[in-house]
């Protein structure tokens, strides 16, 4: 039976959590904790107890008329002695019905592995999202950062600030994801319970900011950077050089932004689903972005 979640579920979905995606207690824990709201998640119980689940996290998609209702599919996961049993895939139905409900236009997700890629589109997804990667190595990231004096280096910059700060370098790229200011401020502080630092400057009155996390080998992983100047992200790469050690760097971003312009490979990055007979290649140009989509 698909059912939305009661808040005596949380021990079940946490145990879904751990043993779905081998973590630690503390991860479910803290999304349950400061993020988990019963009518943002669907559960398939077996005998009375939950088998598996999924979490509809509320977004919205940047188009030239406004923000688009959306919701975002996230931990998404089937107790491995439950699995080929369709639950999932009637969960991902359940959540299309339940959103276009709600008034959702669109649902997104980031499959976990790309062999997921062909599951969600036997739910009807369709690869979306766009993301440029590329490696920079340190000596390149030294020449390229500014140590100018009377800037405001490394500060601590608030989610509005930030969350606009993305907004404005995302909307051209129309069908890009956006969070609210609370869903920004929950996404970088489960990323810091991942490990991740968020660090921010600013330049006068511009603001940049990177998520960082150690990516094992000597690297660095920048999962997400954002910048409105050019002189704000050498400002950026000062400090990110002065928080971390690291030998490389790896960066996921947009397809169009201004930070290392013309360099990386431009890749798929997550999916979408439209709701109510909605087109979803209708964005121009398309080249969304999904980004800071805890994965």
């Amino acid at each position: 039976m698909i059912e939305f979640a009661k808040w005596d579920m949380r021990r079940e979905l946490a145990h879904i959590w751990q043993v779905c995606f081998d973590e630690p207690k503390r991860f479910p824990n803290y999304f349950l904790n400061n993020c988990f709201r019963p009518e943002n998640c669907l559960v398939y119980t077996v005998g009375g107890h939950a088998a598996a689940c999924l979490y509809m996290l509320p977004a919205m998609l940047a188009s030239d008329g406004g923000d688009l209702q959306a919701h975002y599919i996230f931990a998404a996961g089937t107790l491995p002695e439950m699995r080929g049993r369709g639950y999932m895939s009637d969960l991902l139905a359940a959540a299309a019905s339940a959103g276009a409900g709600r008034g959702d236009m669109y649902s997104a997700v980031l499959p976990s592995q790309k062999s997921l890629y062909r599951f969600y589109e036997k739910s009807g997804y369709k690869s979306f999202f766009k993301v440029r990667t590329l490696t920079v190595r340190r000596d390149k990231m030294e020449q390229t950062a500014c140590h100018a004096q009377g800037k405001m280096f490394n500060v601590i910059c608030g989610s509005h600030s930030l969350n606009s700060l993305r907004r404005l370098c995302l909307v051209p790229n129309t069908g890009s994801l956006m969070w609210s200011d609370a869903m920004f401020s929950f996404c970088t502080g489960m990323g810091k319970i991942y490990g991740e630092k968020l660090i921010c400057v600013k330049s006068g009155d511009n603001t940049a900011y990177a998520v960082c996390s150690a990516a094992g080998g000597g690297s660095c992983l920048i999962s997400e950077a954002m910048a409105d100047s050019t002189e704000a992200a050498s400002l950026l790469w000062a400090a990110v050089l002065n928080k971390t050690n690291a030998e490389n760097y790896m960066f996921r971003l947009p397809a169009d932004s201004m930070i290392f312009p013309g360099n990386g490979e431009l890749s798929v990055f997550g999916m979408i689903k439209p709701l109510c007979g909605i087109n979803s290649f209708k964005f121009t140009p398309n080249r969304p972005y999904l980004g800071l989509g805890l994965d």
